[in-house]
C-alpha cells in the first residue's frame, strides 16, 4: 500500500484542519486545493467524500481534478463512481484522465466500457490513462482491442501501456498470439517475455524459436529463453 503523503511539492498537508476549514481551503485555488483534497480524500467521514464530490461539479477545472484524483484515497470513494464517470465526458483533458485514475483505483467495474471510449481520444495521454484503467478493470474482450492499439498507436507511451496491460493478462487462450508478436520485436523486454510465455504455456512446438531467442543479443533474452526450454522439457518429462 503506498505511503500516505505528507507534503506536495514542499507543502505540508493539513489533515489536522477541520472539515470546514479543508472545504473553504478546497476553494482557494493552488497549492491550497491541492493539499485540501487530499487531506480530504483520506479522511474517512462521508462528509469529507460529500465535499470532495461536491468539488468535482466545480465551474474551476482545476478544482475537478484535485477533487477527482484525491476521491481514490476515501475508504468509500466508490460511492462517487457515478460522478467520476460523468467526469469522463469532461471538457478539461486533465480532469478526465484524474477520473479514469480515480475509477481505476477503486476498481469501479462498473465504469469499464464508459473508458473504452477513451482509447480513441486524440490526446495520447488520456489514451494511456484509458489503457491503463482497462488493465485494472479487465475483460476478455479487452485483448484484442489491446492488440490492435499496441501494434497501431503512433505514442510509443500508449503502446508500451497496452504491452504490459496484455503481459499481464496473458493466459493459456491468447499467449500464443503474444508470442508470435514479439518474439522478433525490437524491444528486448519484449522477446524476454515471449521467452516467459513460452515457458508458462508453450509446449515442445515452441522450442525452435526459443532455440532461436537463446541466441539473441540482448544477455536477459538469452537466459530467459533457457529458462522457458528448461521449463518446457521439465513439463514433457
Amino acid at each position: 500500500m503506498q505511503a500516505k503523503p505528507t507534503h506536495v511539492q514542499g507543502t505540508p498537508i493539513p489533515y489536522n484542519e477541520s472539515l470546514g476549514n479543508l472545504s473553504n481551503q478546497l476553494r482557494k485555488g493552488g497549492m491550497d486545493t491541492w493539499t485540501a483534497s487530499i487531506a480530504l480524500g483520506y479522511n474517512p467521514s462521508d462528509e469529507a467524500l460529500k465535499i470532495l464530490i461536491r468539488g468535482m461539479k466545480s465551474q474551476s477545472a482545476d478544482l475537478r481534478r484535485a477533487a477527482a484524483g484525491a476521491i481514490k484515497h476515501h475508504p468509500n470513494g466508490k460511492r462517487a463512481g457515478s460522478e467520476l464517470v460523468k467526469l469522463l465526458e469532461d471538457g478539461s483533458d486533465t480532469v478526465t484522465r484524474a477520473a479514469c485514475e480515480s475509477l481505476a483505483a477503486l476498481l469501479c467495474a462498473e465504469a469499464h466500457d464508459d473508458i473504452l471510449p477513451l482509447l480513441d481520444s486524440p490526446d495520447p495521454m488520456t489514451r494511456e490513462a484509458g489503457v491503463r484503467a482497462i488493465a485494472r478493470l479487465w475483460k476478455s474482450s479487452d485483448f484484442d482491442i489491446l492488440v490492435m492499439l499496441h501494434e497501431k498507436d503512433k505514442s510509443l507511451n500508449v503502446r508500451d501501456a497496452c504491452a504490459w496491460a496484455l503481459r499481464d493478462h496473458a493466459n493459456a487462450d491468447t499467449w500464443k498470439q503474444l508470442f508470435n508478436l514479439w518474439k522478433a520485436h525490437s524491444l528486448a523486454r519484449h522477446r524476454a517475455w515471449t521467452c516467459e510465455l513460452a515457458g508458462e504455456y508453450g509446449d515442445d512446438s515452441s522450442m525452435t524459436e526459443l532455440e532461436q531467442l537463446s541466441q539473441d543479443k540482448d544477455g536477459h533474452v538469452r537466459k530467459a529463453a533457457n529458462r522457458a526450454t528448461k521449463a518446457i522439457q521439465t513439463k514433457l518429462r
